[in-house]
């Protein structure tokens, strides 16, 4: 089984629990593609830390086990939307191409809640 027991389980606690599932945070550990351009996103930072949501981090990583697959599929069924962009203006879809991972794109395109996208911008 593997893992780290109970840390296995931290999304779906934080989830129930009513955490949004669509923050943008920053990450030290990932540096921008737009260091110096004007960039017009709303999650862009011209401070040049990279943006980004709890599902593209984990899309960006590659899910390598049950553990991130299942953590995926829970980001999609507790809300994680599809159209929600990192600070290089990418979004899920684009990791996931960027990434080759097919595994990936079959879950959220198979997904009906995830595919709903916001079309008012």
């Amino acid at each position: 089984m593997g893992g780290f027991g109970a840390v296995d389980n931290i999304f779906m606690l934080l989830a129930k629990a009513g955490a949004d599932v669509n923050v943008v945070y920053p990450e030290e550990d990932f540096k921008p593609a737009h260091k110096e351009e004007e960039v017009e996103d709303p999650n862009y930072d011209p401070k040049g830390k990279y943006m980004c949501t709890p599902l593209i981090n984990l899309i960006r990583q590659g899910p390598k086990n049950e553990i991130m697959r299942n953590n995926l599929i829970g980001l999609i069924e507790y809300g994680a939307k599809l159209d929600v962009r990192d600070s290089d203006g990418r979004d899920p879809i684009m990791h996931a191409v960027i990434n080759n991972n097919a595994m990936v794109l079959e879950i959220m395109l198979k997904n009906n809640k995830a595919l709903h996208f916001d079309t008012s911008a």
